[in-house]
């Protein structure tokens, strides 16, 4: 979850970190030619999203997210 008033971003099992310490790329998946999106924190990289070619993949939500993230 993306906090932009409190500027915070937390998922769950995870830890609540602030915004500008977090990006979010697309890395590839094994065995499929769709990307996954992931988030990289302080604490280490949490899977968000898993692509699936069928639906059109994940699109460009990690350059939507790491905008948000940086307050544009």
């Amino acid at each position: 979850m993306l906090d932009r008033k409190l500027n915070l971003f937390s998922y769950s099992g995870g830890a609540i970190t602030a915004l500008d310490q977090v990006s979010f790329i697309r890395r590839p998946q094994l065995n499929s030619t769709a990307a996954k999106l992931v988030a990289l924190t302080p604490g280490g990289k949490k899977v968000l999203m898993r692509g699936y070619r069928l639906d059109g993949g994940i699109g460009r939500t990690d350059e939507l997210l790491n905008t948000i993230a940086q307050g544009r």
